[in-house]
């Protein structure tokens, strides 16, 4: 895997592990983000911004698990620019979804608070 040479035995299976789990957890972001018309609690007072900031928030911290960044701002850069582009491809036709700013900018906050703390 790229990235890892000079690591240890251990250091490299615990490294592979760890992308293991973001690609599931990514994967899963991205399914529930993309769900054709699904619909979450109540229209007026939806839950889905606080799932944007925990969901993002939890993919910028698995990044940096994985090892993938060494600097916080790319790690914070690359994952503002995920938040945005996966709102913007929820609006797809056919998907029943729309683009929604507030959700870019409640996973942008889940982002930068991850950023804040690792």
């Amino acid at each position: 895997m790229s990235g890892m040479t000079g690591m240890t035995p251990v250091l490299r299976r615990s490294v592979a592990l760890r992308r293991v789990v973001l690609g599931v957890y990514a994967a899963g972001v991205a399914v529930g983000t993309h769900w054709p018309r699904l619909q979450m609690g109540d229209p007026e007072h939806p839950p889905d911004k606080l799932l944007h900031f925990v969901s993002f928030g939890g993919l910028a911290f698995f990044l940096w698990q994985a090892r993938y960044f060494r600097s916080i701002l790319a790690l914070f850069l690359f994952s503002i620019a995920w938040t945005s582009v996966d709102e913007i491809t929820q609006a797809l036709p056919g998907l029943g979804r729309s683009f929604s700013l507030e959700d870019v900018c409640a996973g942008s906050m889940g982002v930068a608070c991850t950023a804040m703390l690792v």
